[in-house]
């Protein structure tokens, strides 16, 4: 009775460390699952652009995430200020989030993206691309521009950070009612 009572223990002592050993394999996870996970988290960045030492633009955004390997950043509430060849500002931008592409040199707006310009003109759409190499301002989207009285809409632009040479490429309509501001 002693030895099949020890036997019992045995087993049990046998059972629970086998048992108890085992390592359990930790959940996989899928290789792709960090492929598009940010590679960093920034709060309150700012990047300078400049052309030849003189500052062309500013980027700035509360918050942001970079992705492959730093090429591209991904920001929450943006603004970009644009300056001339003499440093003197002439724009500001702002949208509730945009793509900054450091190898294009290109900015993407998106959501309630509103430029204005220091002659107070301004542009309202849903998304808009600044090429930094040429300093132009993009969009096939629908966009509404307006200094003083007079408003133009339509869908597409290409314009200068000014808003000064712009062109709306198609369903253009307006209303002017200071034909003196359309030159201006």
């Amino acid at each position: 009775m002693r030895l099949e009572f020890a036997s019992s223990i045995l087993a049990l002592f046998l059972l629970f460390n086998v048992t108890g050993c085992q390592k359990e394999e930790p959940p996989r996870v899928a290789e792709d699952s960090f492929q598009n996970a940010p590679e960093q988290v920034i709060e309150n960045m700012e990047v300078i652009f400049t052309e030849q030492g003189r500052r062309t633009g500013v980027l700035r955004a509360d918050s942001v995430t970079v992705y492959r390997q730093g090429q591209e950043k991904r920001g929450k509430r943006i603004r970009v200020d644009y300056y001339d060849r003499d440093g003197q500002h002439v724009s500001t931008l702002t949208a509730k989030e945009g793509t900054y592409n450091s190898d294009a040199e290109e900015v993407e707006a998106r959501g309630n993206v509103v430029v204005v310009s220091e002659d107070s003109t301004h542009l309202q759409t849903d998304v808009l691309i600044w090429r930094k190499q040429i300093n132009r301002i993009f969009t096939d989207s629908f966009v509404t521009i307006t200094r003083g009285k007079n408003t133009v809409s339509g869908y597409g632009l290409d314009t200068d950070p000014r808003l000064e040479d712009f062109h709306i490429l198609r369903n253009l309509q307006g209303r002017i009612e200071d034909v003196r501001r359309i030159s201006e």
